[in-house]
């Protein structure tokens, strides 16, 4: 117990990405099953909303002469038994096909929210462990399973309640309809399940409302990572050669754009005109030495060259210096001693261009 609670104190980071990705693949998501459930109410009482009074008015249009013209029920043969049997069978599966496709949509459209589909072929693999007493009597009697045992009773106590108090008031009111036309019972009854469906709705979808936040809490809670944790992640992150290589691509595609976006403030752009191209950036009294803010040779080169071109920014042509600062600057670098000379000439022929 005390290396547990250690364990959990030292997870004080949040999980990776990669061992949320890792955990759902093995089927470990976060899921609410109160959310289903107040979907499923939710779609009933859509369902009886929509559907109630077609199928009471169908199976009542079929049986209404039967109730009153019962003596003509002795003069009805084998088949018209059998049509009559075939007719409300008919009128009450078309009126209950979209009830049942609501449900469905409501059991599932809970899972589609809250992201906790997935395909996890783990889950389905034969462990020695699901056939062990000891396991399953650990799993029966654990803090989770019985915190959901417990949930579960105080949501059908609620829901009953709930649904007890709703009912009573229509049970006395029933009282008074015994003589009451028959052709009003499919109307009281439909109001009667609406409202007992409504209020088992409310509940339902409040306990949803509290159940899903907490079950993605308690998942994250339990997905925390420690320090060591995290170091051994990135230790086998950076040891995979195809991710060395994506997160290498990354960078250069990074810094390749930060280098783009300095090209306009560059004072000038030495190119070769076939294959090099260095921009230098040069502020007097701020500036000690020119400085490199971008460079590159073929397709790059032709794109700073572009840029220049589009943000004002003078392109002057000189093959070897090009290649020179090319080969011996980084981009941030002030530029050596050996070439000040040659950039401070083209440099000053680009200022008495501006002059002019």
């Amino acid at each position: 117990m005390a290396e547990s609670e250690t364990e959990a104190e030292d997870r004080t980071l949040d999980a990776s990405a990669r061992k949320l990705q890792q955990a759902r693949e093995q089927g470990d998501v976060p899921v609410s099953r109160e959310g289903p459930a107040a979907g499923v109410h939710l779609a009933a009482l859509v369902a009886v909303l929509l559907t109630a009074g077609v199928t009471a008015s169908r199976v009542g249009d079929i049986l209404m002469p039967m109730i009153d013209q019962p003596d003509e029920l002795l003069n009805v043969t084998s088949d018209g038994w059998q049509q009559a049997g075939f007719a409300v069978l008919k009128a009450v599966g078309i009126a209950v096909a979209p009830f049942f496709i609501l449900l469905m949509a409501g059991a599932m459209l809970p899972y589609v929210l809250q992201g906790s589909i997935t395909i996890a072929p783990e889950r389905l693999g034969f462990k020695a462990s699901h056939l062990s007493p000891a396991e399953g009597l650990k799993r029966l009697f654990s803090t989770r399973s019985l915190f959901e045992f417990g949930k579960s009773l105080v949501k059908v106590a609620v829901i009953a309640i709930t649904c007890f108090l709703v009912a009573r008031p229509l049970y006395q009111q029933s009282v008074g309809l015994v003589g009451a036309d028959v052709a009003l019972l499919p109307r009281l009854l439909q109001e009667g399940v609406t409202k007992i469906l409504l209020a088992a709705t409310l509940c339902a979808v409040v306990i949803a409302g509290i159940d899903i936040p907490y079950q993605h809490l308690t998942f994250h809670r339990r997905m925390r990572m420690s320090r060591q944790e995290m170091k051994e992640e990135m230790r086998s992150i950076e040891g995979d050669p195809h991710i060395k290589a994506r997160l290498k691509r990354l960078r250069r595609q990074r810094a390749r754009r930060r280098m783009m976006q300095d090209v306009p403030k560059a004072t000038v752009v030495i190119a070769n005109p076939t294959h090099f191209a260095v921009a230098l950036r040069y502020e007097r009294g701020k500036d000690a030495a020119p400085i490199v803010v971008a460079k590159g040779v073929d397709l790059i080169a032709i794109r700073i060259k572009k840029v220049a071109a589009e943000s004002g920014v003078p392109v002057m042509e000189s093959p070897p210096l090009a290649r020179a600062l090319h080969g011996s600057v980084e981009i941030g670098e002030m530029i050596p001693h050996e070439h000040f000379e040659a950039v401070a000439k083209i440099i000053g022929i680009v200022w008495a261009r501006r002059r002019k």
